[in-house]
């Protein structure tokens, strides 16, 4: 689940705040 960590700064960024922010939405629903 790291793994996005070594795509790089911004790459590996945009995933992990989508990840966090899925999560919280798919908890919602």
């Amino acid at each position: 689940m790291k793994n996005f960590n070594a795509v790089g700064s911004a790459d590996y960024y945009r995933p992990y705040f989508y990840r966090v922010y899925n999560w919280e939405r798919v908890y919602e629903e």
